[in-house]
């Protein structure tokens, strides 16, 4: 177990700062052993993972060819910018000396990806021992999260209590000629929880954003550009002259804070820029969108005794992509800062609206965010085979109504109850609500409503239109649905909402056919792949079993 801990130091030490994230460069001797090992060692590799082995071949050779160009891989220099990126990282290492110690990693791509792998393990510095470990992987996803949980009372005692998590995550791509390669970074968090018998944070408190109007609920509603349309009591917090363009919106969301530490460590009124920092809302399976870092200066920091208070800029000076938000998704909050303190050792401090809760003074977890903006429909109207219009709830089986082809026949009413609905306005202010997966025609074939986003472009009754506002809202009360004699696409409130069986027909085979050609060209390199992991899960899993017994997360 030793050999875990080893390699911990060795690629924290390579990581220059102990803590931060290490983008791999294969050109390197290190990082070429360093994933290599990760994944059994070059050997294990060679002689019965083929494939896997080959496009680490193909990778290192891609890179050391950029290395003579005096080039790197492309994600190695990657710049802060704004608008959704990959978000690949260790979430949390919580520690509580009555509970547990969990620690949890995440990648969130803005793209599915035909394999993303997670491989993480867990040390105790003190005893200079892993603690435990994990491996996961998945194919054709963009969204991949595993941990470790172990009791606190199994681990070594000690008067410090200092923990060294390490997690390795690799993705395919293609370089300019469509080649895949297997591409890797290495996350290292290096944290101190305990001195004594005593958490160097002793509390903290999340102010912002957190629910204002429904205290103790389980969202955080923002509004952006509707002040006078709604009732007050419907939002948290809102914004105006928010920017937004026909592609972006820009993000405002407040975070405001602040944490004591235990006596005789007194904070520093800076964030250590030494250490990991994040701060980002993750639109889940299609990236995040990063605070700019170009705002640090703005940041209010204020030390009273033993106590840090943080305030952050409203304008986070980044925007979201339009075309990647959802009507039917909630975003999740995720800051991860580090606290310097005058004895010199760094404290990270982690709030998170997704996840687990946990007893460790210096994690929150607080609840998901709604951004939100735009006015509520009233009830949806269908157009009827004279051009006349009715409510759907008035519709009778035998009344012929207007359809995308000419006319058709309803032949039954379906009802039910629905708690939330999607609301859509088009540009030229047509609004509907229906259920999440209703489908809809758009100039890239059916969608149902919650796979929508801001850039998708509607067939309607009178032309192509985009879409203006995209939301959930609630709702709690009856649905209707037309059962129609043919399948068909009928007309309601200007928008062309086809039969659902024909809908579903349609988005299966045509996804079938796409995956069909990708599975062809990887699906030997995605066996081998999945063999491997679970083999190497099945490893650490043993490990754990022997250390703790039946794993728990």
């Amino acid at each position: 177990m030793e050999q875990y801990y080893q390699m911990a130091q060795k690629i924290a030490s390579a990581s220059q700062r102990g803590t931060g994230t290490i983008r791999h460069n294969l050109a390197r001797d290190f990082d070429y052993e360093y994933i290599t090992w990760r994944l059994g060692g070059e050997d294990l590799l060679k002689k019965k993972y083929h494939q896997v082995y080959q496009m680490l071949q193909e990778t290192r050779g891609q890179d050391l060819k950029m290395a003579e160009k005096g080039e790197c891989p492309m994600n190695e220099c990657e710049a802060d910018g704004t608008g959704l990126t990959d978000a690949m990282n260790i979430r949390t290492l919580n520690f509580h000396p009555q509970t547990t110690l969990e620690s949890t990693s995440c990648m969130d791509m803005t793209r599915e990806n035909p394999s993303i792998v997670i491989i993480g393990d867990v040390s105790d510095v003190v005893s200079k021992k892993s603690v435990d470990g994990f491996a996961i992987n998945d194919n054709y996803s963009s969204y991949l999260t595993g941990g470790i949980k172990v009791p606190a009372a199994s681990l070594i005692r000690g008067q410090e209590r200092h923990f060294l998590a390490t997690s390795t995550f690799y993705w395919t791509e293609q370089d300019e000629e469509g080649k895949p390669l297997l591409r890797s970074k290495t996350d290292v968090s290096d944290v101190v929880k305990i001195i004594g018998a005593s958490s160097l944070v002793t509390s903290m408190t999340v102010e912002a954003p957190m629910p204002m109007r429904h205290i103790g609920g389980q969202k955080t509603t923002i509004y952006y550009n509707r002040k006078g349309i709604l009732d007050d009591s419907l939002w948290d917090y809102y914004y105006e002259k928010v920017g937004t363009t026909p592609e972006n919106i820009s993000v405002h969301m407040p975070f405001k804070g602040s944490a004591t530490f235990l006596d005789g460590f007194t904070p520093k009124p800076y964030i250590d820029r030494n250490e990991d920092f994040f701060l980002y809302i993750e639109n889940k399976k299609n990236g995040v969108a990063n605070f700019n870092l170009s705002q640090m200066s703005a940041i209010s920091l204020r030390v009273s005794g033993q106590t840090i208070s943080w305030e952050f800029p409203i304008d986070w000076k980044t925007t979201i992509a339009k075309k990647a938000l959802t009507g039917a998704q909630q975003l999740t909050f995720y800051a991860h800062m580090h606290i310097m303190t005058e004895k010199g050792i760094s404290v990270p401090l982690t709030i998170q609206s997704d996840g687990v809760t946990h007893e460790d003074p210096s994690y929150a977890k607080i609840p998901k965010i709604d951004i939100l903006w735009g006015c509520f429909a009233k009830g949806t109207h269908i157009t009827m085979a004279d051009g006349s219009e009715k409510m759907v709830c008035e519709i009778r089986p035998g009344e012929q109504v207007r359809t995308r082809n000419g006319n058709c026949k309803v032949e039954d009413l379906i009802q039910g109850p629905e708690e939330r609905l999607v609301l859509i306005r088009s540009v030229k202010g047509n609004v509907i609500r229906l259920t999440e997966n209703h489908p809809l025609l758009t100039t890239e074939g059916i969608k149902m409503a919650k796979d929508l986003t801001w850039g998708s472009i509607l067939e309607m009754e009178y032309g192509r239109d985009a879409i203006e506002e995209l939301h959930m809202v609630e709702y709690h009360d009856t649905v209707y649905s037309l059962l129609l004699a043919d399948e068909e696409f009928l007309i309601a409130d200007g928008y062309f909402a086809g039969d659902f069986k024909a809908q579903n027909r349609t988005m299966k085979e045509a996804e079938a056919a796409a995956k069909e050609e990708k599975n062809r060209k990887l699906a030997p390199f995605q066996q081998e792949l999945n063999e491997l992991i679970a083999s190497l899960a099945e490893e650490k899993g043993e490990r754990h079993e022997r250390q703790y017994g039946e794993r728990s997360l």
